[in-house]
């Protein structure tokens, strides 16, 4: 399972925006509630990725991965979409948010 987590994260890392969807703000994808042994897979993918696990993000929901900040660019929450999907897509509960500044 970590495995597809993590090539779902990799695969989704490499979308770029095409310009400014909403301003400035911090992107996410959330995970829904999900058993002990799929959580402790999403958290170590994204720690073999070198990104940020938040238990909590201020402003958005729980079971957090921290996908930058999007300097409307528009790459952070086209990435944070696109996690998202494919997250869905091997059967994990997941979506995108952004946090607006």
């Amino acid at each position: 399972m970590k495995d597809a987590i993590r090539n779902a994260i990799v695969k989704g890392l490499k979308v770029r925006g095409n310009g400014p969807r909403c301003g400035c703000g911090r992107a996410y994808v959330c995970l829904s509630k999900v058993d002990r042994k799929t959580l402790s897979a999403y958290q170590r993918a994204i720690k073999e990725l070198g990104l940020l696990y938040l238990k909590e993000a201020y402003g958005s929901g729980r079971r957090v991965l921290y996908v930058g900040y999007d300097n409307a660019t528009g790459v952070p929450l086209a990435q944070a979409e696109a996690i998202a999907a494919n997250l869905r897509a091997i059967g994990l509960p997941a979506y995108d948010d952004a946090v607006a500044d």
